[in-house]
């Protein structure tokens, strides 16, 4: 499936059934930009060499845009690689990978592997049979989407603010990779709509609401695989026991039976293996020997969302399982807007002037448009936050729609 999305879809995708640990070396020796802009995909990672496993730690930590590689090759020549503008890395693993530093670096996301997802299957099967390979026959909504995801990465190096970054709060704050892991995905977000975005200058745009309720709702969507490093299928386990209930592995097979009648059953010997594992994570724990071990829940990781509102009705914030999300007043947004100002012209002189700080607080607040994809998102949305603010013309912020930009250019003509 990764593999079809990613030739499909991006002109500059690459997939490695295998790679050897010195390929970047020599990849990179005339080109040091050879890997920007890209994506790699690497077919089971638990399989490639440990030295490879390390260069794709360095490859994927948090914020890094180039690295330095040094080794010898086989004569115990030096080689040095210099990497500069890294690629996206997609991997994939038929077993949970188990290397901690390796989880943390990445968005994991599971396969859905329900009985309904099963019988989907099974009708894609059939249609391939009956009709031939479903990527030729829609070749036209292939190109459609290629065009489009072209014009949304043709714009680089593009900077995106995010002026709603204080009223988020991370539950438990040691969880340190899930704030930047969140703001990625409003960025992105933000990015993709960047037409149609405030603008701080040229390269920079502003995050909205929206970007950040879409980009939460989607972090809530697989935060349980994010934070417990386990499958669908091992949390569908978890879903048959209840609290401070003992069992065998023979009961453990007969309670996922009862929760699931309509799926295949797991044997005694699968329940002990799912069980095991999950005690490495601290997700069961055990008593007794091996033969005679009783397993037992220590925690039930679930999707804790909770929507909050204010005394006047409106909703006013968001509450996820390792998220809390309060939406801030205009005159709120707006002082944040203000910080923004002051730093941009600290290192700037050339940011756009004409829109006051109040009315681009109003535009960010964008619950029009949040409306229209509340069904997509499968969520109930009112059509106001919280209170509003008495508006005050007393501060002025250089910052414009590009659209409005387009509108003022299109007179001048």
């Amino acid at each position: 499936m990764q593999k079809g999305l990613g030739a499909s879809l991006f002109p500059n995708f690459e997939c490695a059934n295998s790679s050897s640990p010195k390929a970047p070396y020599y990849e990179a020796k005339d080109n040091p930009k050879c890997f920007e802009y890209s994506i790699r995909m690497y077919d089971e990672f638990p399989d490639q060499s440990l030295e490879f496993q390390n260069q794709i730690k360095t490859l994927t930590s948090h914020g890094v845009r180039n690295v330095t590689l040094k080794t010898v090759d086989k004569e115990r020549k030096f080689l040095k690689a210099t990497i500069d503008g890294l690629p996206v890395i997609w991997i994939n693993s038929e077993a949970p990978v188990q290397d901690e530093q390796v989880l943390n670096r990445f968005f994991k996301l599971n396969l859905d592997e329900s009985s309904a997802q099963d019988s989907l299957v099974e009708e894609f099967q059939k249609e391939e049979e009956k009709l031939g390979d479903k990527r030729k026959r829609h070749q036209n909504v292939i190109a459609r989407a290629r065009n489009e995801i072209s014009f949304i990465l043709s714009d680089k190096n593009i900077c995106v603010l995010n002026p709603f970054a204080e009223f988020l709060k991370v539950t438990v704050p040691g969880n340190r990779n899930i704030r930047p892991m969140i703001s990625t995905i409003a960025k992105s977000l933000a990015y993709s709509n960047r037409v149609i975005r405030p603008c701080v200058d040229e390269r920079t745009i502003l995050a909205s609401l929206s970007d950040n309720i879409i980009g939460f709702y989607l972090w809530n969507w697989y935060e349980r695989f994010q934070i417990c490093k386990v499958p669908e299928r091992h949390l569908r386990f978890l879903g048959a026991l209840e609290p401070h209930q003992r069992y065998s592995n023979e009961e453990l097979a007969e309670a996922y039976a009862r929760k699931y009648p309509n799926e295949k059953k797991l044997s005694p010997d699968s329940c002990y293996q799912y069980a095991h594992h999950l005690e490495k994570l601290n997700l069961m724990g055990s008593d007794g020997g091996w033969k005679g071990k009783v397993w037992y829940l220590i925690s039930v990781p679930g999707k804790a969302t909770g929507v909050r509102y204010s005394p006047g009705g409106a909703l006013s914030g968001l509450t996820f399982g390792s998220l809390e999300f309060r939406f801030p007043t205009s005159d709120e947004l707006a002082e944040e807007l203000r910080s923004i100002k002051i730093e941009c012209l600290a290192e700037s002189s050339t940011s756009k002037a004409l829109t006051d700080v109040d009315a681009v607080s109003i535009e960010l607040l964008d619950w029009d448009y949040l409306l229209r994809i509340a069904d997509v998102l499968e969520v109930d949305l009112p059509n106001l936050t919280g209170s509003h603010h008495q508006t005050s013309n007393t501060a002025a912020l250089d910052l414009v729609s590009p659209s409005s930009q387009l509108a003022e250019q299109e007179m001048e003509r």
